[in-house]
C-alpha cells in the first residue's frame, strides 16, 4: 500500500508539472531540453511504478525529433509538452506492444536561446523562456548602446539618458504652462481658455491635446462648481429680501391698528373718568393695545434678523469670489516658480548635451526612438520579420535587432 501511495503521489506531481508547462501553450523547437517521466500499472503488485528505463533528459535535435528508448524517434518540434506526452504514450503502445497506456509527462527544463543584435551593450545569444518581453531581453543584453545621430555619428547611452530626462522636463513645462493659462483665465474672469498656438509637447500633438483637454475639463468643472454655489447664495438673498418685504408689509398694516388702538385707549380713559364707561372696558382696550405693541416688536425684530442674514449672505458672496481669486493667485505664484525652476533645469540639460557634442538634442522638438525588429520562424519553417513593441513577448529562437535614432518632432503634425 505504501509503495502504491508513493507512486500515485509521484504520478500526480509529475502530471502537475506537465500541465503547468502545457498551460503556457509553448511549442517545442530545436535545442529545447525536456525531462521525461513515466509510470506504469503493475498488475501483479496492483500499484503504479516508475518506469526508470524510459525517464531522463532529452534535447530536441536538428531534425525536430527526440530519441526515446522503446519508442524510437518521436517528432517534438511544434508540439506542446502535453501534446508530446500523448504522442510518446501512443508510440510506446504502438511500438512496444504495451497493453496499458503508460502515464507519460514532459517537463521543459531548458529553452532554446534567443539572439539579440544591434544597438545593445552585449549582443549575442541568451536563454529564452515564455513570458520574456522585448524590454527584458534588451536588459539581458546590457541595455541600449547607442543611437544614430544627425550626421551618421553615434550617441552614447549617457546622451540618450540625458535626452530622455530633457524630454521629461519639457513635458512638465507644457503641463505647467497649461495650468498657468487656466489660472490666468480665472483671474481674468474669462469664460474660455486660450492656449498659445506655438505650444508643443515633446511626445507629439496627441500628448499636447491630452494635457490641454485635462486643463479644459478642470476649468469647466471649477467654473460650474463656482456658479452653482454663487447661484445658491443669490437665491438665498432673494428669499431673504422677499421675507423682509413680507414682514414690512405686515408691520405697515399693524401700524394702522396700533393708531386705532391707542386712540381707543385714550377715548375709553376719558369716558371712564367722566363716568360714562366701566373700568373693564378700559382694561380690555389697554390689553389689546399691549398685544398689538408686542406683535409690532416681534415684527421689527424679525425684520432686523432677516436684514442681518442678508448682510451676512452678501458678505459670503463677496468672500466666495475673493477666495476664488486668492486661491488662483497663490496657485499661479507656485506655477510660475515651478516654471522658472524647470526652465533652469532645461537650460542646464541642454548645456550638458551641447558639451557632449549632441547639438541637435538641444531642440525641444526631438526624440530618441528605439526600434525592435524580430525574425521569427512561422509554422511552415520560414523566417518572418516583424516589428515589436517594448512590451511584446520574445520567444525562444527569435532573432531581435535593436536600433535607435534621433527623430525631430518639429513636423507640423506635432504642433497644435
Amino acid at each position: 500500500m505504501t509503495r502504491f501511495l508513493i507512486a500515485l503521489m509521484l504520478m500526480i506531481g509529475i502530471i502537475g508539472i506537465g500541465q503547468s508547462a502545457a498551460a503556457n501553450d509553448y511549442r517545442l523547437g530545436v535545442e529545447d531540453k525536456i525531462a521525461l517521466r513515466a509510470i506504469v500499472w503493475n498488475e501483479a503488485e496492483r500499484n503504479f511504478e516508475p518506469w526508470d528505463i524510459f525517464g531522463g533528459e532529452y534535447s530536441v535535435q536538428a531534425g525536430g525529433q527526440i530519441f526515446v528508448p522503446l519508442a524510437g524517434a518521436v517528432v517534438a518540434q511544434g508540439l506542446t509538452a502535453s501534446e508530446l506526452s500523448d504522442e510518446i504514450a501512443a508510440t510506446l503502445v504502438d511500438k512496444g506492444g504495451l497493453r496499458d497506456v503508460p502515464h507519460v509527462t514532459v517537463e521543459i527544463t531548458g529553452y532554446r536561446p534567443f539572439y539579440i543584435l544591434g544597438d545593445v551593450q552585449h549582443p549575442g545569444a541568451y536563454p529564452g523562456g515564455p513570458g520574456l518581453t522585448t524590454l527584458q531581453a534588451v536588459a539581458l543584453a546590457g541595455g541600449a548602446r547607442q543611437a544614430i545621430g544627425e550626421e551618421g555619428g553615434t550617441i552614447s547611452i549617457d546622451s540618450i539618458r540625458s535626452t530622455g530626462n530633457l524630454r521629461g522636463v519639457l513635458a512638465e513645462m507644457v503641463r505647467a504652462l497649461a495650468r498657468k493659462v487656466r489660472l490666468e483665465a480665472i483671474l481674468a474672469d474669462a469664460d474660455l481658455l486660450s492656449f498659445p498656438r506655438d505650444m508643443r509637447h515633446p511626445d507629439g500633438r496627441e500628448a499636447l491635446q491630452r494635457v490641454l483637454a485635462e486643463e479644459q475639463a478642470i476649468f469647466a468643472s471649477g467654473n460650474a462648481a463656482f456658479e452653482r454655489e454663487l447661484a445658491s447664495l443669490k437665491d438665498l438673498d432673494a428669499l431673504l429680501e422677499a421675507e423682509v418685504a413680507g414682514l414690512e408689509s405686515k408691520l405697515s398694516g399693524l401700524a394702522e391698528q396700533l393708531t386705532i388702538a391707542r386712540d381707543s385707549v385714550g377715548n375709553m380713559s376719558e369716558l371712564k373718568d367722566r363716568g360714562f364707561a366701566p373700568a373693564s372696558r378700559l382694561a380690555d382696550a389697554q390689553r389689546n393695545l399691549f398685544e398689538l405693541e408686542s406683535r409690532d416688536t416681534d415684527l421689527q425684530n424679525s425684520i432686523f434678523r432677516a436684514r442681518q442674514r442678508i448682510t451676512e449672505n452678501e458678505r459670503d458672496i463677496i468672500e466666495l469670489s475673493a477666495s476664488r481669486q486668492t486661491n488662483a493667485t497663490l496657485e499661479l505664484q507656485k506655477v510660475q516658480a515651478e516654471l522658472e525652476k524647470l526652465q533652469l533645469t532645461r537650460t542646464v540639460m541642454e548645456q550638458v548635451l551641447v558639451a557632449q557634442g549632441i547639438g541637435m538634442l538641444t531642440s525641444s522638438a526631438t526624440e530618441v526612438v528605439t526600434h525592435f525588429e524580430v525574425a521569427r520562424r512561422d509554422e511552415n519553417g520560414a523566417d518572418v520579420v516583424q516589428q515589436l513593441s517594448a512590451s511584446d513577448s520574445v520567444l525562444p529562437g527569435d532573432v531581435i535587432t535593436v536600433s535607435s535614432e534621433i527623430v525631430p518632432l518639429d513636423d507640423p503634425e506635432y504642433l497644435q
